[in-house]
């Protein structure tokens, strides 16, 4: 048989077939009888149809390999860890309890650490730090997290070892609220430190770290694995019982409007009450695949250094509980100092920062950026936010509800104006509000009466969702 010429185009089921009838006639020339019933034919369309099969999986495990191409979180993960670019696990939403005592209680009280106080559907936050109220003041401010509080004991047998990365890990569940894991060893407790990467561990570092896992484990997705070093980037196992702290939270389900948080421990129910004057903010889900996308050729090109403003937005949305970022420098203002750089940030589920988040961002500012470590060269500001007005006319079609998609049609262009889908200093385009409106099942023909034209937010504006209103012609 002569030497095959291999190539890589054509390799749907007909051209396989084709080819290999054509490789048939040249080296069986007196094989005349081709026809489909014959048993030779048969198998050689069986062989198509397998060549066929094992090309589409060969083409979608290539394209696993491409962070524009990769239709799986856990294979986008995997190939952005080999430049130990992690992405965002769960956030918590953080905001700021208003303690009062009631008239009854004089003496001075204090409120522990991880006190739990609640919403009315349940949904716990838990106090920072010990807080004290004084005799003489009638009230105190408590920054509080939400989650509840899960406390493990791990001995070195729980541990297994990765068999690609040599690393000691071990799965603590998903909704894992980021910056909240802490882990010690030892009666005088020694302290591990969390890391984005093991690249400068040395063997007697005590460095972990949070990754996140797509795949279902034990029927639970984006699971997020305790990862510490392999003994030479990092201690691999403790030489004692570990014992690990961190909050499981309710993620965006966290967020909160003012005065929604007002349930008091029990054990201080007769002496105080509690309310937020501040929206609870920031909490948020595991990065969506279109999100981490994006930031991973951003941030691998920043090299963990803020110096232009695409870099301080690169590094800043890398934190979790920030869901967009635009930085501006001195040349879009006049402000003091005279060398600056101006941060409008949206948090997750959007509102207000909390004061935490705020805290954590100017810490990062000022380890990443270029400008230093004065905190006030980084002016961090809440986006404002524009309320967008639509007017809309909608046909409805036979036999649905009118006012069912009236109120699909509203949904529809509320969430067309939600933070996952607006951008800091974007546009909304008069075409993405007209098929919006048309997508919705039940809707024949749409006129778009407010806005008539597009809508664009200016330097850091974010444009919202204001009045929806929705008539059936």
């Amino acid at each position: 048989m002569s030497e095959l010429d291999y190539n890589f185009s054509g390799r749907d089921y007909t051209a396989r077939f084709e080819a290999l009838i054509t490789r048939l006639r040249e080296e069986v020339p007196q094989l005349t009888d081709l026809n489909h019933s014959d048993a030779g034919i048969s198998i050689l369309r069986l062989l198509a149809r397998e060549s066929d099969q094992l090309a589409f999986y060969i083409d979608e495990a290539f394209r696993e390999g491409y962070v524009e191409l990769a239709r799986f979180m856990q294979s986008l993960i995997d190939i952005a860890k080999t430049v130990d670019i992690l992405p965002k696990i769960t956030s918590s939403a953080q905001n700021t309890l208003t303690l009062t005592r009631k008239p009854n209680f004089s003496d001075q009280l204090l409120i522990p650490r991880f006190s739990s106080f609640t919403r009315p559907d349940g949904v716990t936050y838990l106090v920072d730090q010990d807080v004290t109220l004084p005799v003489d003041e009638e009230s105190i401010d408590a920054e509080v997290t939400q989650g509840t509080l899960v406390t493990l004991s791990l001995e070195p047998g729980d541990f297994e070892i990765s068999e690609i990365t040599g690393r000691a890990q071990y799965n603590l569940g998903a909704n894992v609220a980021a910056g909240t894991v802490a882990i010690w060893h030892g009666e005088t407790p020694t302290y591990w430190t969390e890391i984005d990467s093991f690249w400068r561990s040395l063997s007697t570092d005590y460095h972990f770290r949070l990754e996140l896992f797509a795949e279902p484990v034990n029927n639970e997705f984006n699971t997020v694995y305790l990862v510490l070093g392999d003994g030479v980037e990092g201690k691999q196992l403790p030489p004692s019982t570990l014992s690990v702290q961190f909050l499981r939270t309710a993620a965006e389900n966290g967020n909160a409007g003012y005065g929604m948080i007002t349930g008091v421990p029990s054990d201080l129910i007769e002496k105080i009450t509690a309310t937020n004057g501040d929206p609870a903010t920031g909490g948020g889900p595991v990065e969506s695949i279109s999100d981490f996308r994006r930031r991973i050729p951003r941030v691998v090109q920043t090299q963990r250094r803020g110096l232009t403003t695409t870099d301080y937005e690169a590094l800043i949305e890398s934190i979790a509980g920030v869901k967009h970022c635009q930085a501006l420098d001195r040349n879009y203002g006049s402000q003091y100092p005279h060398l600056y750089m101006k941060l409008f940030i949206v948090s997750e589920g959007g509102g207000p920062m909390s004061d935490q988040l705020e805290i954590l961002i100017t810490a990062k500012c000022c380890d990443w950026g270029h400008l230093g470590a004065w905190t006030g060269r980084y002016i961090i500001s809440d986006a404002v936010e524009v309320p967008v007005n639509i007017t809309c006319r909608i046909g409805i079609v036979a036999g649905y509800s009118s006012q069912a998609v009236i109120s699909a049609v509203q949904a529809a262009l509320t969430s067309l104006l939600s933070t996952n889908s607006q951008i800091i200093a974007g546009t909304l385009s008069y075409s993405d509000i007209h098929s919006t409106a048309l997508s919705v099942a039940g809707v024949s023909w749409a006129d778009i009466d407010l806005p008539l034209a597009d809508v664009s937010a200016g330097n850091g504006e974010i444009l919202t969702a204001g009045t929806m209103t929705v008539t059936a012609a």
